[in-house]
Formats: C-alpha cells, structure tokens, sequence
C-alpha cells in the first residue's frame, strides 16, 4: 500500500509539471525522473535489508543461550523431531536427535511470529532429549508449546504457576520427573495428570495447597492421583504455613489411590491423624513430617490411633515437631511393627522423664536407628539419667543418637539395659560428670563406635596407672578433655574397661594436652586439633615401636606445633622419629608472638635456629633471674625487719577498723537477712522446708504473711521489705513467672540493687519451667544472677539439700 500511495504522487507530479513545459523538454525531464526514483527504491530495498539482518542477529544470539539455530531446508537436520512453534501459523521447527539442538526457520525467525514462541521455547531450556528446564523463567502458567514427547525430566520449579488445567501434561507418556516445587499452586484439575502412568517422583514442595476443606475440593479431589500408578516419591511439605490449624486434614482418600508409593513428605498437622485412606499405601516405608527446615510441623501431640494405618513404614521422620513428651501416648508406635528408623529429635519438650512413653510402643519393632538429640529444654538444670525411664528400650537398636540433651549422670543400670545390641553412640554435647556408671562401660561388648565429643562439665585428668586396653584400632581426638588414659583405677577394685569390640573412639577438635600411650595401634591421627605435643611417655611408646620394626605413622597436620624453646623436645623428636610424613601433610609452626608459617623441610630450619636460642641463654637467664629474685627478696625483709613494730600497729589497727565498720553495717543497715518472694501455691515449700532451715542457719527471714503491715498497700510493704533486707530469695517456679505481684517484687529488688551498687536478688529454681514460660523480664534476670537449682527428684536425698541449704545461707550473707 506504500509503494501505491508513492507511486500515485509520483505520478500525479509528472502530470502537472508537464502541463507547463513543451513536449520534447517533457520526455527527456520524465525519464530522468523515473532513473532517479528507480534507484531510491533500490537503496531503500538494500537498507530494509540490513535492517532485517540485524533482527535476525540479535534474535539468533539470543537463542544460543537456549540451543536454538536457524536453518533454510529440514534437509539440513537429519534424524530430526518435528516441534510445534506456532499455534496459530501451524509453524513448526525440528528438534535433532543427535545433538538436542532446537533449529527455527530463517524465515521465522525474521518475521515477526518469533514472539509467539518467546514466552515458552526461549525460556526453557532443552538441555537434552530427555530434560526440559522450565525453572525460574518467571511463568505463570504450563506452557503450552508442546517439547519432545519422550521426554523424561520437566522441571517447573520456582515459577509463579498457580493451576495444572486439564491434560497440561497428557503428551508426555514417558514422563517419569516432575518438579513443581516453589510455585503458587493451589488448584489442580482432576485429570491434571492424565496420561503420566509413568511417572515416578512428584515435587509440589512449597506451593499453596492448604490441606483445608476448600483446597481438598479443589486440588485433592478423590481421583486426582488415579493416573499415577507407577508414583514412587510424593512431596508435599512446606504447603501449610499454619500447621497448628485445627481445620487442617490430609486429603487421605486422593492419596489412597496411590499404592506403589514408596516415600511420603507432608507437613505435621495439629492433632491431625492419618486415616484410613493411608491404608491403601501398603509400600509406603518412609514418611517424613519433619519441620524448621524442610516444612511446617506442629504435631504437639501422639495418641494411640495416629500411625494405625501406616503399618509398612520402616523409616519415620519426626524431627523439628514440636512434640511434648507428656502428651505422647503410650501406645502410639505400637502399629509399626517393621520400623527400622525412627527420628525425634529437636522436639525440645519430650524431656528424657517421658522416654518411656516413647519406647513402650517400639519394643516388639525392627528398630536399629534412634536419633534422639536435643530433647530436653537447653535451659533445663543438669539431668540424671535413671533406668525408669527407658525400662522399655528397644532391644534391636544398633545405633543412638542422643546429644545435646543436658545429661550429667546415668544411672547403673541403664548400661545393663541398653547394652545387648547398640555398635555405635553418639552422646556429644552433654554435661557429663565422673560416677561409678563408667565402671560398666565394658559390658557394650558390641560397641564399635562412641562419639563423646564437647563434654561440658569438667575434664577427666586420669591416671597414669590405668590399665591397658588392647584391640581398639584408631582412635581420633574430639572435644573432649580425657589427659592420658583409657582406663582408670583411682582406688583398689575400681576399674573402668572400654568396651572390647570398639573400633573408633572419636572426640576430634580436641582441648587434650596428652595422649593414650598404651593401646597396641600403628596410627595415631590428630589432625586438624589443638594439640601442640605428645607427652615423653607416648614418644617413648612409639620410638620403640618403630624401633621393633614395626609401622607407626603419626598425623598432627593443621594442629598448632608450638615452636618454642620448652617445645624444643617435641620438635626434635619429630624430627628424628621417622613417624612423621612432612611432604604429603600440611604442617605449621606457631610462634610465641601470635604469628605462624607454614613448614615445606620438615622443622629442620625451625630446629637449627631454636636449638641456637635456647641453648645460648637458657642458664644464663636464670642465673640472673634467680640473683635479681635472691636481692628483691632480702631487700623486702631487711625493710620489713627494720619496721617490724611498726608494720604490726598498722596491721593491727586496720583490722579492728575493718571489723568494727563491717559489725556496725551489718547491723544498723538491715533487720532481717532475707526476704523470701513466692507465690501462694508455693507457700507449703517454703513455710515447711525452706523457712525452717534458713532459721535454724541463723537467719532472720522476712515472708509477706508474717511481716508486712496491715493496713498499709502493697507495694509500699514490698519496697519496706526490699529495703531492710540483705537479699531477696525468690522461689522459682511456673506460677511464680504468673505472678503480677511476684513480678513486682523482682524489679523493686532489682532497684535496690542498683541504689546499693551490689547484687540482691538470688533465685532458687524449683521443678521445671521451660524457657517460654518465662517473661522476657524474668528470662533475663535468671541469665544475669545468681541462681540455685533445687535438687531434682532422681537426685535428691537428705545430704544433697542440706548441702543445697548450707550454700544458700552462705551466700545470703554474703
């Protein structure tokens, strides 16, 4: 039409120019005209053509990315697939066989269909025949150009892609992955997945598929899962951002149909059990509803018909669930007779006095794996383990997991109980103290592994007369502050034994300063470690044995070497030994200043230049050391002798200034020793047990019944009370942290303790108080003063608190 409108003009100029011109002028200046617009049309041609080239550039480079090329003849692609571009044009590409390559036609790509196929072929890309990456391209629905049927992988992660319509993937028979995770779906057609009989793992982890009435209707219909015969692995987690939402239901009679499913992912609904639906899934053996890290679980509680019909589970992941051990039923693993792993750990309100509950129902199961970590409240006071509480545990177990759980002690006889079949225990991250239990460690005589790594409570310095082990192959060093022994023998009768099968003994990343000097190894590995020396002993031990011909190798790589003059010893030990491998490990040398290099020829320059230092001055320092200590020593008692007399007025006088300002404040200052803030339910602890023994220590208490003054408000007798009291005990316990009152107390002692520039408050904690129950306020105050744990039951006896009483009274009086 352009050229037309162009011509037209052309023509109708020509006409009237020749109406004022003669004829002849007019023919020559009409053919001049036509040459020169004959040739505008030809540089017009050539320039539109350029242009048109330069699309086609652009667009070809653009599809690199996506393994798309342009091609003139399908002759060009042998062994081709032919694919869909164009809906609307019926244009179609080929897709090789060969190489995977998507080719477009030339002509297409310069026209201007090429925006028909943007939205889905260069955005996903076909990475072979058999993948197709569709993740992250910003779609919000399937796409609906049509890939290569054979195809085995699509991936549609984390897009915004809300529904699956009818048949969105029916064309692809040999379908066997599908990744939906990290959308927005929250609707899915009944014959969404029609036509996927063979696939095999469905990812819809994290999308918006609410397990609610109207989200069942309409995502989870009955018959949604039907075409999914061959279904192996089904995630569901992370879709119910509300798990503690007594609606919430899991859509049982959708899943039921679903019968060669192997491996199960949800989130743990609030009271939510698994119905009867769930029985269909005779191949179900993993369930996992573990939450914080992975999806929602809000499980709280267990009751006797939760696993009912999951009885083909082997492995049973509940970690992260929020459980509470007082209300798990007891009868609520019973079901499971072929369990093999059960996970429960970070569920920080089991507590280890309700383990019982939990193994009852696992003793007639093929459980081997145990993991139970992190049961116990991090703020809870040190815990005795007693056998009560596991006098159910499982007999098949091979492996336990129970670290960071706050244990302090173990009762006797839970060894006895526990040690028919366990091969390996990790119990790092306690707080354990020596008792008489390590005397029974030798009856695990099927323990290989034992992980006791980041003790908390105190090193175990053990003798040196502790009798030899034989048969432990390596052992590592972590965390742990065991000096010198495997064993231990402090008085007659009394020796601690390894367990004999054990093959392992790990407690890298060390504080020890010593080694195991008897145990019949040919290796000893400390790498990466805080140690910087063995001991004489050890070095001895080995010398020899390498001496007997036999093969040693020691690795202390990445451990601070001290190369220092009392390390001197050590250094030329490493030297000469020929344990040591220096030019296949990386070793270093740590210098007294702080700084640090790494050693390439094996100590010997480090050697030479310290056995110069240290040799040089050594005597010669402390010869001079000890004169100059020698003159000091008589110049201080020459001048104390000259002004003995003098020096015992002072000392004297002092003292009985001292004394007397000390009787004379403790006494005007205060009228009673301690003010003793409880709640009302507490009342018969502290009138019963703790009043008495405070006053039969010689302490004057103060208690809100018997010494504030009638008529007078509350908070002018508790700012009295504060005031003419040394301390402020407070009793700590559930109702207490209730208290408004209570509360007001703490903060009135909290001023007195600023007014008076020292500590007042002392808190005395009875019976366990999570840390959730506590107001921040109060959280507080228990993290920055003195507190007092009251001995727990298993703990408790007559001796323990008196003890408990005698430091109290020492305290208050400061």
């Amino acid at each position: 039409m352009a050229d037309l409108t162009l011509n037209f003009k052309i023509f109708r100029f020509i006409l009237t120019f020749m109406m004022w011109n003669s004829f002849s002028k007019n023919c020559l200046l009409v053919i001049y005209i036509y040459v020169i617009w004959m040739m505008m049309n030809r540089v017009s041609a050539v320039l539109t053509a350029m242009s048109q080239e330069k699309i086609s550039t652009r667009a070809i480079k653009k599809s690199s990315h996506y393994n798309i090329k342009p091609f003139e003849s399908i002759s060009q692609v042998p062994d081709h697939q032919d694919i869909l571009l164009s809906p609307t044009t019926n244009e179609k590409g080929v897709i090789s066989k060969k190489s995977g390559l998507l080719h477009i036609p030339k002509h297409f790509v310069l026209t201007s269909d090429l925006n028909l196929i943007t939205h889905a072929m260069y955005q996903c890309h076909v990475l072979s025949i058999g993948y197709v990456n569709c993740s992250a391209r910003g779609l919000h629905d399937i796409p609906k150009v049509e890939f290569p049927k054979n195809i085995t992988i699509y991936n549609l992660s984390r897009n915004h892609i809300t529904t699956l319509p009818k048949h969105a993937f029916s064309r692809y028979l040999s379908l066997k992955v599908l990744d939906l995770h990290r959308n927005k779906v929250f609707i899915i057609h009944p014959s969404a997945f029609v036509g996927l009989s063979n696939l095999e793992y469905l990812n819809l982890y994290h999308n918006k598929l609410i397990m609610n009435a109207t989200t069942i209707k309409n995502a989870f219909s009955e018959n949604v899962f039907v075409p999914l015969k061959n279904l192996k692995r089904l995630r569901l987690e992370g879709n119910n951002l509300q798990p503690g939402n007594k609606k919430l239901r899991y859509p049982h009679k959708a899943l039921s149909h679903l019968e060669n499913l192997g491996e199960l992912n949800l989130d743990g609904l609030f009271n939510a059990s698994f119905e009867r639906g769930f029985a269909s899934l005779t191949r179900l053996k993993n369930l996992s509803l573990e939450g914080f890290h992975f999806g929602k679980c809000k499980l709280t509680m267990l009751t006797n018909k939760t696993f009912r019909y999951l009885t083909p589970l082997e492995q049973l992941n509940l970690n992260n669930c929020n459980l509470q051990g007082e209300k798990i039923e007891a009868g609520t693993f019973l079901p499971l007779k072929h369990l093999k792993s059960l996970l429960i750990s970070h569920n920080l309100d089991i507590n280890v006095q309700f383990l019982d509950r939990i193994f009852y129902g696992l003793q007639n199961t093929s459980l081997q794996t145990l993991s139970m970590d992190n049961v116990v409240n991090r703020y809870t006071i040190g815990i005795c383990l007693s056998s009560r509480y596991i006098k159910y545990f499982p007999q098949s177990i091979e492996k336990l997991y129970a670290k960071d759980n706050r244990l302090e002690c173990i009762d006797r006889k839970v060894i006895d109980i526990i040690k028919k079949s366990l091969k390996v225990i990790h119990i790092g991250n306690n707080a354990f103290i020596f008792g008489t239990y390590f005397m029974d460690l030798h009856k695990l005589d099927q323990l290989e592994t034992l992980h006791v790594s980041d003790f908390l409570a105190q090193a175990m310095n053990l003798p040196k007369n502790y009798p030899y082990i034989p048969n432990i192959p390596p052992l590592d060093t972590d965390n742990c502050s065991l000096h010198e022994r495997t064993e231990l023998k402090p008085k007659d009768g009394f020796q601690i034994h390894l367990p004999p099968k054990m093959k392992v003994f790990n407690m890298r990343f060390t504080g020890i300063r010593f080694v195991i000097s008897k145990l019949d190894i040919g290796a000893f590995i400390a790498e990466d470690t805080s140690l910087s020396l063995l001991s004489k002993e050890t070095r001895d031990v080995i010398s020899q044995r390498i001496k007997m011909g036999f093969s040693f190798r020691v690795e202390l790589d990445q451990s601070p070497i001290l190369c220092d003059c009392p390390n001197l010893p050590f250094l030329e030990w490493m030297v000469t030994s020929g344990a040591f491998n220096f030019e296949t490990r990386d070793y270093r040398c740590y210098f007294p200043d702080t700084s640090s290099m790494d050693i390439h020829d094996g100590y010997t320059e480090v050697l030479n230049k310290l056995s110069r230092q240290c040799s040089s001055h050594e005597y010669l320092f402390f010869a001079t050391g000890a004169a100059t200590a020698g003159f000091a020593i008589f110049i201080i008692c020459s001048l104390a002798y000259r002004f003995r007399w003098k020096l015992r007025y002072m000392y004297h006088a002092a003292y009985i200034y001292m004394t007397s300002r000390r009787s004379a404040s403790s006494t005007n200052r205060f009228d009673f020793d301690v003010f003793i803030c409880f709640a009302e339910e507490d009342r018969h602890f502290v009138m019963n047990m703790l009043y008495p023994a405070l006053e039969s220590r010689g302490l004057s208490v103060f208690v809100h019944h018997r010494h504030f003054t009638a008529g007078e408000l509350i908070g002018s007798n508790i700012v009295r009370a504060v005031n003419s009291c040394r301390r402020t005990l407070v009793v700590l316990t559930r109702t207490l942290a209730e208290s408004s009152w209570c509360n007001y107390e703490i903060q009135m002692a909290n001023m007195e303790s600023a007014q008076r520039g020292e500590p007042v408050l002392i808190f005395l904690l009875l019976g366990g108080i999570r840390s959730n129950e506590m107001g921040n306020e109060l959280l507080y105050n228990i993290q920055t003063n003195t507190y007092i744990p009251f001995p727990t039951e298993s703990c408790a006896n007559e001796g323990a608190q008196n003890a408990l009483y005698d430091k109290l009274a020492r305290d208050i009086r400061g």
